[in-house]
């Protein structure tokens, strides 16, 4: 029985010399236990369990094996005990060994780099941070995390490889958490690793243009750098000694800074975030920009000096023309009053010349100045002054032919006027008006020297034998006396020769005589004529004593006439009529009696004459009747008298 009992004992110390140890064969991992052999012994119990009471519930592993020691095909994540007893042949079992721990032989990875706590500027469109850790023989490959939050719930950024390195894209500033798991050779999730914290901020641009010390042309400088990725907003600074600081906040990665002298300037540019606090600024960077070169001022060319324009159509356009001077992309131009120019608006103008709308009337002053392409304006021109629309009438030259009229109301005079500023220049297009105290206006209209219109004369002497003529253009006046005379022509004597018929058996050639005299009643439009005249006629006639008998009859008839007559001026010629009183003499023969007899009657005349000469030429229908009752001869006195004449003025 002593045997027995050295088994169990030898079994018992066997164990505590006998390491647990993890071995990688190929693709296979087993934790390789081992513990001396024991006489004796046919085989050995082996038990692996989580807890070192190795109640049932707790036990991973319980096995028998024949040899002293035991590959485990695992790869132990968390603390195991196990422990070991000898069965002899007889199946008797010796004591447990003590319990020994088999430690875990696979944990989270050990995280490299970035350390806790680091920190990486953002200072470009894109920031990739790199990340390692310790690769361990138990894992086939890794997986990189980075997250907003610790709990690992917003991924940003992930990476799964065979390495424990990768570079990974972050999104933009903030505080980040990373951590890296694997995939064991056996093809189980390992641990996750420690995680770990770093922060993104926001980091100064990077200036692109214009080059640092860079000597520029006087005129607008662009500023440029490169953009960074979530930031839509800059604050861009200028400096230069002597001058304040010039600032713009942007929304694109460039910013166009007007300097406002030559020399050295520091520029530096702040990324903005969302809540507009500024990152670092860039460090200052230098130009210098160059003074000046200006352009001359252009030369005007249209309106010239002291021009007027617009007089025909002052709502018409001016066109402005200056030369083209080289050089220039542009131009500016302004147009006031004389003496307003330096706050007059300024206009733009890409090439020479412009038409300028709704101008102001009156004297204006232009100038124009050249702009490059550097946004540099030139020198001003020197102003020139024009007058816009009609300019006002400073004086008249009237001139009136003839002189002198008579007031018979058909005498006319030609007025010619000339309109003058107060430079002598004419003034054309002007609204003239031209009045009379006596007579009347006709024909106003413009020449090509000035102004023309006729005055035609009143038909009566005007008070003090003149007619003032007023010429009036917008406040300007200027009179002119006119004399009108009485007419001259007040007696005339004329002579007709016509035809005189009475539509019946009276058919034969009459002449006459007239005396007329022009009164001064109806503005001397009034005439009284005396007449005379001459017609004969012969034929037969029935003797009352014998039935069927004839004999010769003559008359020979001299018509005396007074008549009052309207005449009608019509210029050069005249319309008139009147009406009056006939008395006709008639000596009449019949066989060898005669008889001379007086026929009372009336007498209506209807002509037109016409000065021809030094009179005169008239033609007239003259309508008379009278009735003559004698014992000799009864004759009705009936006529129609077509008259042509001439009367000579006495």
């Amino acid at each position: 029985m002593a045997r027995p009992a050295s088994l169990l004992l030898a079994a018992a110390l066997a164990l505590q010399a006998a390491p647990a140890q993890a071995q990688e064969s190929g693709a296979l991992v087993h934790v390789v236990l081992r513990w001396q052999s024991v006489g004796g012994a046919a085989t050995y119990e082996l038990e692996i369990a989580t807890d070192p009471s190795f109640a049932p519930g707790k036990l991973e592993i319980s096995t028998k094996v024949n040899v002293p020691a035991y590959r485990w095909a695992a790869i132990p994540e968390i603390r195991y005990h196990w422990r070991v007893r000898s069965v002899d042949a007889n199946g008797r079992v010796g004591p447990w060994s003590e319990t020994k721990t088999i430690e875990p032989a696979l944990s989270g990875p050990v995280l490299l780099s970035p350390a806790s706590g680091a920190r990486f500027a953002l200072d470009r469109e894109r920031l990739a941070v790199g990340f390692a850790c310790e690769p361990s023989k138990l894992l086939k490959s890794y997986t990189i995390a980075v997250a907003r939050d610790a709990a690992f719930s917003e991924v940003v950024a992930r990476w799964s490889g065979p390495s424990c390195e990768a570079r990974l894209e972050i999104p933009g500033p903030g505080t980040y958490h990373w951590r890296v798991t694997g995939t064991t050779l056996l093809g189980k999730e390992a641990p996750a690793s420690t995680a770990r914290t770093f922060t993104v901020a926001l980091g100064f641009p990077r200036a692109s243009a214009p080059d640092a010390g860079a000597v520029l042309p006087w005129g607008p400088v662009t500023l440029r750098w490169e953009g960074i990725r979530t930031v839509a907003r800059w604050r861009v600074t200028v400096t230069a000694e002597g001058e304040p600081a010039w600032q713009a906040v942007v929304d694109d990665p460039q910013a166009t800074f007007v300097p406002g002298r030559p020399g050295r300037h520091l520029w530096s540019i702040a990324a903005l975030d969302a809540k507009g606090t500024a990152g670092p600024a860039s460090p200052p960077r230098s130009f210098e920009v160059q003074p000046a070169v200006r352009l001359t001022g252009p030369r005007l060319a249209s309106p010239a000096d002291g021009a007027v324009v617009g007089a025909e159509d002052p709502a018409a356009a001016v066109l402005l023309r200056w030369d083209t001077l080289p050089g220039a992309s542009r131009y500016d131009y302004q147009v006031a009053r004389p003496g307003e120019l330096e706050t007059a608006a300024v206009h733009q103008s890409a090439v020479a010349s412009v038409l300028a709308e709704a101008l102001p009337e009156g004297r204006l002053a232009w100038r124009v100045r050249a702009v490059d392409a550097a946004g540099i304006e030139g020198a001003w021109s020197e102003p020139l002054a024009f007058f816009h629309g009609r300019p006002p009438t400073a004086r008249a030259e009237v001139a009136v032919e003839p002189p002198r009229l008579l007031a018979d109301g058909t005498s006319t005079a030609r007025i010619e006027v000339r309109l003058l500023d107060e430079e002598g220049r004419p003034v054309r297009g002007a609204p003239i008006r031209i009045t009379t105290t006596a007579g009347r206006i006709e024909g106003l209209g413009e020449t090509a020297s000035g102004y023309q219109a006729r005055l035609v004369a009143a038909s009566r002497t005007p008070p003090g034998d003149a007619a003032e003529v007023t010429i009036a253009d917008r406040g300007f006046r200027k009179e002119v006396r006119v004399e009108m005379t009485r007419r001259k022509d007040l007696l005339f004597l004329g002579a007709t020769v016509g035809w005189v018929t009475n539509f019946e058996g009276l058919s034969t050639f009459a002449v006459g005589l007239d005396f007329t005299w022009r009164t001064p009643l109806l503005g001397q439009r009034l005439l009284l004529s005396a007449r005379a005249g001459y017609y004969g006629t012969s034929g037969s006639i029935p003797l009352p004593m014998a039935a069927g008998a004839s004999t010769e009859a003559a008359a020979r008839i001299v018509p005396l006439s007074a008549l009052a007559i309207y005449e009608h001026p019509l210029g050069a010629a005249a319309l008139y009529g009147g009406a009056g009183f006939t008395a006709q003499i008639v000596s009449t023969s019949v066989l060898e009696s005669s008889a001379v007899g007086f026929a009372p009657g009336g007498d209506v005349v209807l002509g037109v004459s016409g000065l021809v000469g030094p009179g005169r030429l008239y033609g007239e229908i003259d309508a008379g009747a009278a009735w003559l009752s004698e014992p000799l001869v009864k004759i009705s006195l009936v006529r129609f008298l077509l008259n042509v004449g001439y009367r000579f003025q006495l």
